[in-house]
């Protein structure tokens, strides 16, 4: 998973180092996505509260793959910190 990837080479390899460095990579990548999960659940939920999603539209599978997408684009730096810079 590109989210992953600069997060610690060994990650996920069974290769740990001497701290349990990647058990605690994983626990806050997890606690992230863990996070990230909720959020979108309820963006979801909201959503379809206000009729705005589509008939058959899986709240919990949509948010799963909305969350890993935006640990995606967080680990390439989008969306940028500080104010977005006008045309």
């Amino acid at each position: 998973m590109v989210s992953n990837a600069p997060a610690g080479a060994g990650l996920g390899s069974g290769a740990e180092g001497p701290d349990g460095e990647d058990a605690q990579v994983r626990l806050v990548l997890e606690e992230h996505h863990a996070w990230l999960r909720a959020a979108m659940t309820a963006a979801l939920e909201t959503s379809r509260s206000r009729s705005q999603l589509r008939p058959g539209v899986e709240v919990e599978a949509t948010a799963d793959v909305l969350a890993h997408g935006g640990e995606c684009t967080n680990s390439l730096g989008w969306p940028p910190i500080g104010p977005v810079p006008s045309e």
